[in-house]
């Protein structure tokens, strides 16, 4: 008796009510594929955006990864390109702030 109570309570609890949705848009936008993923969408007549599976994603969306200070500083400086260069200051620059900032000395 206390196993049917609990899979009631778990399969959806309260019907209706304020705000109520019927919580099946994070099932609807986890598609067919199962997957765990937070609705992104905001809008009040929107929809969340479907999930692909990876393979049908363009190959450029995987490498989109910034470079950490830790791998540029590994990184030739001759070697690098004009974003890493930027990059590796922009960074760099905020470490030495950061640094400063520690010590108490400016």
């Amino acid at each position: 008796m206390m196993a049917k109570a609990g899979a009631s309570a778990a399969s959806g609890g309260k019907k209706g009510g304020k705000g109520g949705g019927g919580g099946d848009s994070a099932k609807d936008s986890a598609g067919e594929h199962g997957l765990g993923v937070t609705p992104i969408n905001f809008l009040k007549d929107g929809k969340d955006p479907s999930v692909m599976p990876d393979e049908e994603y363009p190959e450029w969306l995987w490498n989109m990864q910034l470079p950490s200070l830790a791998r540029l500083k590994r990184t030739k400086e001759d070697d690098y390109t004009l974003d890493e260069f930027r990059r590796f200051v922009q960074l760099d620059s905020r470490e030495k702030i950061k640094r400063q900032n520690r010590s108490g000395k400016f």
